[in-house]
């Protein structure tokens, strides 16, 4: 009889050793506590999407992301994309998000902050967002620009000061 279970034992154990070791760790990542967060805004007053900008100490650095989250019926969202901007020094990223079968209403997304490594040499104490959001819902395509907010270069300098 122990010679049937130990075979088990044994593969289980191999298993759970596989899945202990090959865990993503950007899903680690997901749940540290952020340094800085902010809410945009739209700009027309539509509150489809609650939108947070946030610092982050990432692996190899500073990460920015951005966490969308849909308020209408995600099961009707067809796709969407965005794109996050930062006017001085000029930087951002784009997401085009077009596989939404499974989508829950809310989408993080985060990368290194490749402007955050010098800020001693940004100009301005803040530095302004825009997002620019598209979305199709229904056969219907919909856009809205959020900005308004920044991002204090302090919170940029302790980031980067801290995570070293």
């Amino acid at each position: 009889m122990m010679k049937q279970i130990l075979p088990l034992i044994l593969i289980a154990a191999l298993i759970a050793g596989a899945i202990f070791f090959f865990q993503d760790p950007m899903e680690d990542g997901a749940t540290e506590e952020r340094h800085w967060e902010r809410t945009i805004t739209s700009e027309t007053g539509a509150d489809a999407w609650d939108i947070t900008v946030f610092l982050a100490q990432g692996e190899e650095g500073a990460d920015i992301g951005v966490d969308l989250e849909y308020n209408l019926e995600p099961r009707e969202l067809e796709q969407f994309e965005f794109i996050l901007t930062i006017a001085d020094p000029v930087n951002g990223f784009f997401i085009q998000e077009t596989v939404t079968e499974d989508f829950d209403g809310v989408f993080e997304y985060q990368e290194r902050c490749k402007f955050c490594e010098d800020p001693e040499r940004f100009e301005r104490q803040n530095l302004p967002i825009n997002i620019q959001l598209t979305w199709s819902e229904g056969g219907q395509v919909t856009g809205n620009s959020y900005g308004g907010k920044t991002i204090p270069v302090r919170e940029i300098i302790d980031l980067e000061q801290n995570g070293q």
